[in-house]
């Protein structure tokens, strides 16, 4: 039996995985014990020009914020679609594969030679929430 991917348990892994890559950032690299504070700063902000020297950084937080600018709307068209009870099981799948395979390639694949930043790795990621977007859209439509 395969499993079921509903809009709500997809909603739960989306934001699960948002909250994971904001907590990311906060630890590795701006709040107590990250590097920020390694460098002597009281708040992040006062090296963050040193920050942007580290291309891993300028990677990580350039990839946080676009998972972040996809999550807030995948998640509430996945929560409304589960209260109105639609089954949406390939927007669902979309949602959660694009945020996991866009984010971590990205990440993981970073390379400070080329300022490669997983390049064509996280391609498929990207187009599979673009399709999640539109699959939304039609899911949410007739009962809106």
């Amino acid at each position: 039996m395969a499993f079921e991917m509903t809009p709500g348990i997809a909603g739960m892994i989306v934001l699960a995985h948002t909250t994971l890559t904001k907590l990311m950032q906060t630890v590795l690299w701006r709040g107590p014990g990250s590097a920020a504070a390694r460098m002597g700063a009281p708040n992040w902000m006062e090296v963050k020009d040193k920050l942007e020297n580290i291309p891993l950084y300028v990677i990580m937080s350039a990839s946080q914020l676009n998972e972040a600018e996809y999550a807030g709307p995948l998640t509430a068209a996945l929560f409304f679609l589960s209260v109105k009870r639609v089954a949406a099981p390939w927007a669902s799948w979309l949602a959660v594969l694009g945020q996991v395979l866009y984010y971590w390639p990205r990440v993981f694949l970073a390379n400070e030679k080329n300022f490669n930043n997983g390049f064509p790795f996280y391609v498929p990621g990207l187009l599979m929430r673009y399709a999640s977007l539109v699959l939304l859209v039609l899911a949410v439509y007739p009962v809106v």
